[in-house]
């Protein structure tokens, strides 16, 4: 029987959360890849809480190390595309509320209320408040 050291263990989980989320990304999937980021995030928050390795477990770590890495390596290629196109929406959608405003008559910009100079009169029809 195979067993592993605690620490060991921790990188495993990882690992194998890290290849759930490469395979959900794959698929398009990308709720559930939200949803393991969660757990990515909290397995990788109880392994800064443990005691450093020893030389042989740091050897077996790097091979682990790798392949989490390879994974994060795979979904930021996958998810690259989708934030390129995220960002053309957002961007498109943003032109279309600019029109909307100028058809409306809807200022996009902040107007500040007239503020005459101290040493000069307002001009006519803009008294201060």
């Amino acid at each position: 029987m195979d067993t592993c050291s605690p620490i060991q263990c921790r990188y495993q989980t990882i690992v194998n959360i890290a290849e759930r989320m490469l395979c959900c990304a794959r698929s398009n999937h990308w709720n559930e890849v939200a949803l393991l980021a969660n757990e990515y995030t909290a397995a990788v928050e109880l392994l800064r809480a443990s005691p450093t390795l020893s030389e042989q477990s740091r050897a077996e770590r790097q091979a682990l190390l790798t392949r989490i890495l390879d994974a994060d390596a795979a979904i930021r290629a996958l998810i690259s595309p989708e934030m390129g196109r995220l960002g053309k929406l957002l961007g498109d959608l943003r032109r279309q509320r600019h029109v909307l405003d100028a058809y409306l008559g809807r200022s996009i910009q902040f107007k500040r209320p007239y503020q005459p100079l101290p040493d000069r009169p307002p001009p006519d029809g803009c008294e201060p408040e």
